[in-house]
């Protein structure tokens, strides 16, 4: 069996399990797999350990967070073969050695709601192209599946109005109501797993994962659990959530920069996804061709680029926008509609204004003079309410304006960045002189202060720092060693005296512990306090297995008896006699097992009441959940948590 770890899609570890072995995960050094120390990942979270089937159980022995697998957080996995565990933001691969050959590393997106799984932003344009529920995929002349392309999902939002775009990243996503999915869907009948988009050698593939109210598809339900091709512009509906798939061409920015200046002037600007070719031929708009740009803040090296590529694109969709909408109002004119345009009943001075103005503006803007534009817009605006394309052309010219004052922003964030740098970078140098030779930490510390504050995952801050630890430990040593033969003796009584104390106060492991290190610790014994200590830790180990017999003996009986959660919580205690005793573990785990399962299934059951309506049953089902399971167990925390919800 191989261990492949993925961190955002990209693969960090891989590890040979080997049978009859056993592999700890987590953010302490010397871990098997050593993790990243982030927010919910303790220091010892999971035990990977093989079983006589030859297959692998996964152990969390956190507190803090459990693993998701198969769309479930889950204490303990048991593998067979290839499976995939996620403890956000990493994902764990099990790949057979049957099928390493085979297989290539998945990399799909992570289920944290961070920004490490989407890249997302908002639609800026609101026309009524982006509220076509009930496009139909196949008119989409983007049918070509070109799997250079990048996938999008854009929702659509409730009031039609405004969508919000998402690029998917991996092979497989997973769409459906729970928090930690690929897609997450708001729509209050969507399943945590509702369906499901793969990329594959042939296209990519959309298949429904066997939901109640089903998954549609271009209008047309898809049957459960089998694969169906999706086009760019296929649009997807469950429930009230309607989504829109798309593919953006990669070259997009190389054909934007290869644009020739004089077409920037040209009635209509086309590129063609599947050929990269351009056209200025008459087209209809299809919903999902438009390409669109995302900016990335996180990296500085790209923002600029990022920024003119939008710039570049939102200047070619302007002047398509503008010459259409031209195009189209010169050929809808008639004598009634003039009778009603605000422009018609103007004075001849104010037409000749109006033009004038309008003109400029235009000339203007397509030489990328926007504030300037925007200017002669609004004085435009304050004539007429709208001439032509105006206030397109006036949107236009604000998100262009906005466009320059963000990489405006960037590059002084990327100048403080710098300075920031410069000041570490000296603060460092001054310190590391000061205190080459020196056993003063805090000196160091407060030396140290200003770089920490600016940066304090700087590597030479701990560093120097450690340099400075070494030689006062180094020097503890030398002193030691000089009076260690006069501290013997008093060492071993010290030894004897914290053995007592922990006796005294009950704390029996704590003292065992104290008394082997005493009996141990070769230390003079001229009292004889040696043999006091084995007397005394022969005594705590009777007393230890007297109570752990006791309460062992009972946690069986109430297991036997059908009270898991008495039987459990008995046994828990008696852990804390001997949490050295495997069996005892291994009767709890039986015994959770057994719950889960039996909670699962009063869960599973209420949850169908609750989607029928029958609450009071549903209720009924999460307090006896509540009664049976143990405090913190999975579904005894989900039941509490629907008894809140609904106010019972």
């Amino acid at each position: 069996m191989k261990l492949l770890v993925f961190k955002g899609g990209e693969q960090v570890q891989e590890l040979e399990l080997l049978p009859g072995s056993s592999y700890k995960v987590g953010r302490k050094e010397g871990s098997d797999i050593e993790l990243e120390k982030l927010p919910g990942i303790s220091r010892n979270h999971f035990v990977i350990e093989s079983d006589e089937g030859g297959g692998w159980n996964l152990q969390v022995v956190s507190n803090m967070r459990m693993v998701h697998y198969r769309g479930q957080d889950c204490q303990q996995v048991h593998v067979t073969g290839n499976a995939r565990v996620t403890l956000t933001p990493y994902e764990f691969q099990f790949l057979a050695n049957d099928n390493m050959q085979s297989m290539t590393p998945v990399d799909e997106a992570s289920f944290a709601p961070t920004a490490d799984n989407f890249e997302s932003f908002e639609d800026s344009e609101s026309g009524d192209e982006d509220n076509q529920h009930t496009f139909i995929g196949n008119e989409e002349k983007t049918q070509i599946q070109n799997l250079n392309s990048i996938p999008y999902i854009k929702l659509v939002g409730q009031n039609g109005k405004k969508s919000e775009y998402f690029r998917l990243e991996g092979s497989l996503w997973i769409a459906g109501s729970d928090d930690n999915a690929s897609i997450v869907l708001n729509d209050p009948q969507a399943l945590p797993n509702h369906f499901e988009i793969s990329k594959t050698d042939r296209g990519f593939f959309i298949a429904d994962l066997g939901s109640t109210i089903g998954t549609q598809l271009n209008g047309q339900i898809l049957s459960p659990r089998t694969p169906t091709q999706i086009l760019s512009g296929d649009v997807i509906v469950v429930g009230s959530q309607s989504l829109q798939f798309e593919l953006r061409d990669q070259s997009f920015k190389r054909k934007v920069n290869n644009i020739p200046l004089h077409m920037y002037q040209n009635p209509l600007v086309f590129f063609d996804q599947e050929v990269g070719m351009m056209t200025t031929m008459g087209e209809e708009t299809v919903a999902g061709r438009a390409e669109e740009v995302q900016m990335d803040l996180g990296d500085d090296k790209k923002k600029k680029k990022k920024i003119w590529l939008a710039f570049a694109a939102v200047l070619v969709f302007a002047v398509a926008g503008i010459s259409l909408l031209d195009d189209s109002s010169d050929s809808n004119k008639s004598a009634n509609s003039e009778s009603l345009d605000p422009f018609a009943k103007l004075d001849p001075e104010q037409k000749k204004l109006v033009v004038r103005t309008y003109n400029l503006s235009k000339n203007l803007y397509l030489n990328a003079n926007f504030e300037l534009a925007l200017v002669q817009l609004q004085k435009l605006h304050s004539v007429i309410p709208e001439y032509k394309d105006s206030r397109e052309m006036e949107e236009y010219c604000i998100n262009s304006r906005d466009l320059k004052r963000q990489q405006a922003l960037i590059e002084q964030q990327r100048k403080e960045q710098e300075e920031m740098e410069e000041q570490v970078q000296s603060i460092l140098a001054q310190c590391a002189k000061q205190f080459n030779n020196s056993y003063d930490l805090d000196g160091a510390q407060a030396c140290l202060s200003p770089a920490v504050s600016m940066d304090p995952s700087n590597p030479q801050i701990n560093e120097i720092l450690s340099n400075i630890k070494a030689r006062i430990e180094e020097r503890s040593i030398r002193m030691k060693a000089m009076k260690e033969q006069e501290e013997r003796i008093r060492r071993g009584q010290d030894l004897f005296k914290r053995a007592k104390e922990l006796h005294a106060k009950n704390k029996l492991h704590k003292a065992i512990e104290a008394y082997e290190n005493h009996i141990h610790s070769g230390l003079p014994d001229p009292k004889g306090l040696v043999k006091e200590s084995e007397r005394n830790l022969a005594a705590i180990e009777k007393n230890i297995e007297y109570k752990k017999r006791d309460l062992v003996s009972t946690a069986i009986s109430k297991y036997e008896g059908a009270n898991l959660k008495e039987a459990i919580e008995i046994a828990r205690k008696a852990q804390k006699v001997d949490p050295y005793d495997h069996t005892i573990s291994n009767f709890i785990l039986k015994a959770e097992k057994e719950l889960t399962s039996k909670m699962k299934n009063i869960y599973m059951d209420s949850v169908i009441e609750e989607r029928f309506g029958n609450l009071e049953a549903s209720r009924t089902k999460w307090e006896e959940i509540v009664r049976q399971d143990v405090d913190g167990g999975v579904y005894h925390e989900k039941a509490k948590g629907k008894l809140k919800q609904y106010g019972f």
